[in-house]
């Protein structure tokens, strides 16, 4: 059981899952991707900076490099910053941590066959081996922009960290690549130095960018408060067309990757239901019981809007519209029916011995609404079921659902950390502000 008053992390999170087979090809390069929808018009990241002026020897070896903190941003017309050239590449941290390193290229000419490889960090009292060291290349992919269900709009934005061994770039076109180092637990406190080579195939002798990684003398200790966990409802969409082991495999390597990454609570579980009952089908029976053995605990975050708009259709003739915009308020029968509906639920899921879970029944219902939403948490409350709402409890409208919410579920945390754990409610975020869901000035 977990006392009221826990901070909780729901992270939007995109990974490359482990493969189902071992590669054959040495030479690894980035993924092919799909073409643009017709019809759809690019949003283009708008670049303010002036051209950097180059040295002779960034002219001769045909690029600049760069680094930048991992929390900015580096697209593909990036330009970079005087301030920002790299003359090594630091970083601190514990024994057991994983710490991100990154730099990036600025090509001022065509670069063909470019690759990257790394060294052991060296230290007067030992080393961390180049093995505790993933290169990845954070290759970028159009994305609908500016928030996730624009229709027509899109940005081609940093999205993954691919596995590459080579590739080729195009003069004017920014690559970075992200290095994930991890400090063996029993690595010595000091100062650890190596280097990471860049060449590409007109060069004859590889670039070679300084590391320094500072290891302190003492481990981290986990927050008790602190849960992440990240959106992975329906593995059945994100891997389309797997069947069998395929299927099995793929799923089970995220699962996997996961728990590796420290997210310990359940994703978020996405309910269906048919107007009078919310459905037990087989995909969601085996996936909760797939997190149950790969150690994910709860409580879990349930998404319930299918659920309310099966009801509201089938019973009430509504449809639904963003952010709840009905054409009339529904009946005081339609109330009573959810409580009927969510009571009938929660005995089912007692009964399969499965985790703790919160209810959010309908998702970022907007103010004008407000009389809705909080009669339909009331009636998801009088069944006995705890819920968290898709609001900052910081908005005016949200005085109104405090008696029958537990857990306020914003985008960045929008109280201090000492009220977050130990207010009356627990506090949860989805930062999708830090997953392209953001406006700027060029949209």
């Amino acid at each position: 059981m977990y006392a009221r008053g826990n901070l909780f992390l729901l992270v939007v999170f995109f990974m490359v899952a482990g493969s189902c087979a071992p590669r054959q090809q040495q030479d690894l390069r980035p993924r092919e991707q799909p073409t643009v929808p017709e019809g759809f018009k690019e949003i283009p990241f708008v670049e303010t900076n002036p051209r950097p002026e180059l040295s002779e020897i960034e002219k001769q070896q045909g690029f600049l490099l760069f680094s930048r903190p991992v929390t900015e941003p580096v697209y593909k017309n990036t330009r970079p910053l005087p301030r920002e050239r790299v003359e090594v590449l630091k970083i601190f941290a514990t024994p057991d941590e994983y710490e991100p390193l990154t730099f990036s290229i600025y090509p001022v000419k065509d670069l063909k066959d470019l690759r990257v490889s790394i060294r052991d960090l060296k230290g007067e009292r030992g080393s961390i081996s180049k093995e505790n060291m993933d290169v990845r290349l954070v290759t970028y992919w159009n994305i609908r922009y500016p928030f996730w269900s624009s229709e027509g709009t899109y940005r081609n934005v940093p999205e993954l960290l691919e596995k590459v061994t080579v590739q080729d770039i195009k003069k004017g076109e920014c690559q970075r690549y992200w290095i994930i180092v991890h400090i063996p637990g029993d690595t010595r406190p000091g100062i650890y130095k190596g280097e990471i080579d860049v060449r590409w195939k007109a060069m004859k002798k590889p670039v070679s960018i300084p590391v320094e990684c500072r290891v302190l003398d003492f481990k981290l200790v986990k927050d008790p408060f602190k849960h992440f966990t990240a959106y992975f409802s329906e593995p059945e969409r994100q891997y389309q067309g797997m069947t069998g082991r395929l299927y099995e495999t793929a799923v089970n390597n995220e699962l996997k990757a996961m728990r590796e990454y420290g997210f310990d609570i359940f994703p978020t579980i996405t309910l269906r239901g048919n107007g009078d009952s919310v459905l037990f089908n087989d995909k969601m029976v085996d996936l909760i019981n797939r997190l149950v053995d790969f150690g994910f605990s709860g409580p879990v975050p349930i998404d319930a809007e299918k659920v309310i708009i099966s009801i509201l259709k089938k019973h009430e003739g509504l449809e639904w519209r963003i952010h709840w915009k009905l054409d009339h308020r529904p009946s005081d029968d339609f109330y009573a029916k959810v409580s009927v509906v969510f009571r009938e639920f929660k005995e089912r899921w007692e009964k399969r011995g499965w985790p703790e879970f919160y209810i959010n029944p309908v998702d970022e219902v907007g103010p004008s609404m407000q009389e809705f939403g909080v009669r339909v948490y009331k009636a998801v409350k009088k069944a006995g079921i705890r819920t968290y709402i898709t609001k900052s409890s910081t908005w005016p409208d949200a005085q109104a659902y405090s008696d029958y919410v537990d857990v306020w579920c914003s985008q960045p945390f929008d109280v201090p950390y000492r009220k977050a754990v130990t207010g009356d409610h627990q506090y949860w975020s989805y930062p999708n502000h830090v997953a392209g869901e953001k406006r700027t000035d060029a949209s």
